[in-house]
């Protein structure tokens, strides 16, 4: 149920008030008029905002602002949610230890009796949540949102308008970045209010944060502290809109359901705030959402919301870089949107089939406009597509315009270093219309073979990817230890890893001369991120097996000298509950344990490790079938090879145009490459 406001009947003088000082407000705008027309039973509801604000002319920009929301009202759906008022119980007991925590420390002194309330939560909260609060599906909000709803939004947007960080935004931005009671297609509440008293005091300008950076900051960190363990809740979670802020750090939520949390907070303090996406990253055909807000300067500022802390920006991470183009998700329709550029009967992507985005990927990276030529008009289509091929598919990140008449689509804002091809969208599947191209500064680079050929000797049918080179960094530090005493009480530290790990197996060689029975490598964090590690001797023993063997790269490395690994007695942090994963001999898996260890029976001299960090296993694995291709109007196939150790050669290649490299038997990631000097060099992607 929604907490209701009192009205105040309409008078005779209102009205009065209401013809004098609002004579273009009747009839209303044609927006705000068919929206009421759609409105059916909760057309009063919303003429009852507009009467509200109709009464004083100090209110003018209210009434501007309600016709906004009105006009734009039809174009929002969500999941209808009710949540008890037990919610707002668990909310304020564990934003108290919060905020005294990050004011004064005073946090884990609660924590105790605060854990108890957590699994009582469980129990009674979250678990009405999953099986009763969800009422109805895909509800329209010009069928369901009241006055009530509306007036309390309203009415604590503007209080918050004109703070110092947004006085110099314009009203049209205003109506899109702060007055708006959603962020995307989140389930929504009339909380506005109990968010305005509970953090504008937090974070207001002229007590914590001096700027837009630092209250963003400040509710970064708010966020992060609101941790509850939900092990137990399962795999599958559902949207609770704002009330995902119980949930925010369980692995199954999604980005776009992160996002709403923190932008709800952020508006409600006045902070202009909108979610920005990316259909597709670079490497990958998965998009992400971000947040994005601006700053004390004017500047557009886009963050990882809830993990990414300002100042640091996505400008600044490898995110920006990866991403294809960006779009803003805005209230209001834009009418150069594919949902009003399409033809009547054309069929749109996901990505593109709504009216509310805006581009603007030109106010984040470098890009230009041109046209390509097509092979083909599809004549029920108005629109082409810009695609990258990844993982075997055409995945759209933009839209062109198709201009029939010179069989050419006109690409705008499009990210440079991008290659890809126009591809029209049947309703099921891209269809290639073009050619492919890299987007050069001040050229279109096409991909055509020239008719020399040659070898190509292939390590890899996908990139390292930049996630995965974030976990090998950290294990930067971590160290190797041995102890005679099973409880490490004894340890000694024999050496630390101060070398950045290769996404494969390597050694690491240690001094060491004494003999110790337990052996561990422990992060310097909390997690290992490791696939794989073996402690190794020189000789065979009882309780030892073969070493896994070191990639060979190249036939004069075939070689080996032979080691023999441990597997007696693997050892770990949890003394309940062993983490085999380090030692399973699949690189896919990774132990994210404190630490892991083994324990030889008897102290053995170990001065070496054989050591892969989590990845994602995409180099050529000896045994696998590979086959190689090669653009040429299409894919052309060269030939298959069956890989013997870790690198496939092909000869008699044509040269200079751009491959694509498949293991048919295992892996879904694959993604096409030029071949420059030797190398390997992996379209739209940045090292």
């Amino acid at each position: 149920m929604q907490p209701s406001i009192k009205f105040v009947t309409v008078n005779l003088v209102c009205l009065a008030a209401m013809v004098i000082s609002f004579p273009s407000c009747t009839p209303y705008p044609d927006g705000v008029s068919d929206a009421l027309q759609m409105a059916g039973r909760n057309k009063g509801e919303l003429q009852k905002v507009l009467n509200h604000y109709s009464c004083n002319p100090e209110d003018s920009l209210k009434y501007r602002a309600t016709e906004f929301l009105i006009m734009n009202m039809p174009w929002h759906t969500s999941t209808q949610v009710e949540v008890p008022e037990s919610a707002w119980e668990f909310f304020y007991l564990e934003d108290s230890l919060i905020k005294n925590r990050m004011r004064n420390g005073a946090y884990w002194k609660y924590q105790d009796a605060l854990n108890g309330y957590k699994y009582l939560a469980k129990k009674i909260f979250f678990r009405k949540l999953e099986n009763q609060i969800v009422i109805k599906n895909n509800i329209p909000d010009i069928l369901s949102i009241d006055a009530a709803f509306l007036i309390e939004n309203i009415e604590y947007a503007f209080k918050v308008k004109g703070l110092d960080w947004n006085k110099s935004l314009g009203f049209e931005k205003f109506c899109e970045y702060i007055l708006p009671y959603r962020i995307s297609a989140e389930p929504v509440f009339n909380i506005r209010g109990k968010l305005y008293r509970n953090f504008l005091d937090f974070v207001r300008p002229d007590t914590c944060a001096t700027n837009p950076t630092e209250a963003v900051s400040l509710v970064n960190k708010y966020i992060t502290n609101f941790y509850w363990d939900w092990d137990e809740i399962g795999e599958e979670t559902k949207d609770y809109g704002f009330f995902n802020i119980f949930n925010w750090n369980n692995s199954n939520l999604r980005c776009v359901e992160q996002v709403p949390i923190q932008g709800q907070i952020l508006r409600s303090v006045g902070i202009p705030a909108v979610e920005v996406f990316v259909p597709a990253f670079r490497d990958t055909d998965i998009g992400h959402s971000s947040l994005a807000y601006y700053d004390s300067d004017g500047n557009y500022v886009v963050f990882v919301a809830i993990y990414q802390d300002p100042p640091d920006t996505i400008v600044d991470l490898w995110e920006l870089n990866r991403g294809t183009k960006y779009y803003e998700r805005t209230f209001a329709p834009q009418k150069n949107t594919p949902w009003f550029l399409k033809s009547e009967t054309e069929k749109l992507p996901a990505s593109f089939a709504s009216p509310l985005i805006r581009d603007i990927t030109s106010a984040l990276v470098a890009t230009r406009n041109f046209d390509l030529e097509l092979k083909e008009i599809y004549e029920a289509n108005n629109l082409c597509y810009f695609c990258t091929f990844v993982n075997s598919h055409w995945v759209p990140v933009g839209w062109g315009e198709v201009n029939e008449k010179n069989k050419t689509a006109h690409f705008k804002n499009m990210p440079l270093d991008l290659t890809g091809m126009p591809c029209f969208y049947t309703g099921n599947r891209m269809v290639p219309a073009g050619k492919m191209v890299k987007i050069a500064g001040d050229s279109l680079q096409p991909a055509v073979p020239s008719e020399d050929t040659g070898m190509l000797t292939l390590t890899r049918k996908f990139p390292h990817k930049d996630a995965m080179k974030y976990f090998t960094r950290m294990i930067l530090g971590t160290t190797i230890e041995g102890a005679n005493n099973k409880d490490f009480s004894d340890a000694k530290i024999l050496s630390i890893l101060d070398d950045t790990l290769k996404p494969y197996f390597q050694d690491h060689v240690f001094n060491n001369t004494k003999p110790y029975r337990y052996y561990r490598i422990v992060s310097p964090g909390y997690h290992l991120y490791v696939a794989e590690v073996e402690f190794l001797i020189n000789s065979e023993l009882p309780g030892t097996s073969p070493a896994s063997p070191l990639p060979v790269f190249d036939l004069k490395n075939v070689k080996q000298k032979k080691y023999f690994k441990d597997t007696s007695h693997y050892i770990g942090d949890d003394v309940y509950e062993m983490d085999y994963k380090a030692f399973d001999s699949d690189m896919l898996t990774y132990t994210e344990k404190k630490w892991v260890g083994v324990d030889l029976g008897v102290p053995r001299v170990i001065n070496r490790i054989r050591i892969a960090p989590r990845n994602a296993d995409n180099g050529i694995i000896p045994g696998d079938n590979y086959q190689l291709l090669y653009w040429d109007d299409g894919w052309e196939t060269v030939g298959a090879t069956k890989a013997i150790y870790n690198f496939v050669p092909f000869d008699s290649v044509p040269l200079n145009t751009l491959y694509w490299l498949r293991n048919t038997g295992r892996g879904k990631e694959e993604l096409p490459f030029y071949y420059e000097g030797g190398n390997q060099v992996f379209t739209n992607f940045v090292e």
